[in-house]
């Protein structure tokens, strides 16, 4: 793996995970000195998500991952030209993305902190005028869930996890229904705990639970390129969420924000409609 920088890339990702939200905790408490320019800081919290977001892409790497070894036939101990990574391995990673990435409490930040994040004034070649001058927060940390739950459910990682599933040996594959379901309840914890609570679910939440509703709903109406089986459980966990969100509205219905019950009505709309469809074929 690239930038690695350690021989558990995934416990690395994550204490460099924890770096970075250190980083972002000083910046919330710096205090700026007389004429220094607010982009400075604007360029700091950008330095600071790129590479928190590239520690995401590497702990990712582990999850269908394979090592391929250039062992030839006959030498001392040779290995087989692919191994794949442990199960252990790819649970842990795939927890490490649900809880830096997905988790409702990955990307939180003051206002105070926000609204110190100008842009340069400085006009040049390479800048773009009609840009918003206020930091677009939900762009930007929506762009960096979308990047990894897309990769997460492409259809070359889906692929290669159902093969993995028959080049090892059983009971030690991560496999495609343990993936869908680990991203379902990671995604929409909100909806699944709303038996016990009433579900807060928060801008950026409902942000990356459309994007997750989209790729799901491309996969039904095979809109995108999938193995079968993917499409099959995409189908499934739609089923589960139209079963939970039901559940959800029918007990906190009343006292739900504006925000959360639309959401959430409109997510069951879209799903449903989904499901009802008629199979698209190519």
């Amino acid at each position: 793996v690239v930038f690695d920088l350690s021989n558990d890339p995934v416990k690395y990702a994550r204490i460099q995970m924890e770096n970075a939200r250190q980083m972002w905790s000083r910046l919330d408490r710096t205090i700026l000195p007389p004429g220094e320019d607010y982009s400075q800081l604007r360029q700091k919290f950008n330095w600071v998500l790129m590479y928190y977001f590239n520690q995401a892409l590497t702990a990712m790497n582990y999850i269908g991952g394979q090592s391929f070894n250039r062992d030839r036939v006959g030498d001392p101990e040779g290995r087989l030209p692919f191994a794949s990574v442990p199960a252990d391995k790819q649970r842990e990673s795939l927890a490490l993305l649900s809880e830096y990435v997905f988790a409702p409490s990955a990307f939180a930040f003051s206002p105070e902190l926000l609204n110190q994040l100008a842009p340069s004034r400085w006009s040049h070649w390479g800048s773009d005028s009609r840009a918003r001058l206020d930091y677009p927060i939900h762009d930007m940390v929506l762009r960096v869930q979308s990047i990894v739950l897309q990769s997460l459910l492409s259809g070359d990682r889906l692929s290669r996890l159902r093969d993995l599933e028959v080049k090892t040996a059983p009971e030690e594959a991560l496999t495609l229904p343990e993936l869908f379901d680990s991203v379902q309840q990671s995604i929409w914890l909100e909806v699944l705990e709303a038996k016990d609570k009433k579900p807060e679910i928060s801008s950026f939440r409902r942000s990356l639970q459309r994007e997750h509703l989209n790729l799901l709903i491309a996969m039904v109406l095979r809109q995108s390129d999938v193995p079968e089986d993917a499409r099959t459980l995409a189908w499934y966990e739609l089923r589960q969420l139209d079963d939970e969100i039901r559940v959800a509205l029918r007990k906190r219905g009343d006292d739900l924000d504006t925000y959360t019950k639309a959401h959430l009505e409109e997510t069951r709309d879209r799903l449903l409609k989904a499901l009802d469809a008629e199979i698209q074929s190519n």
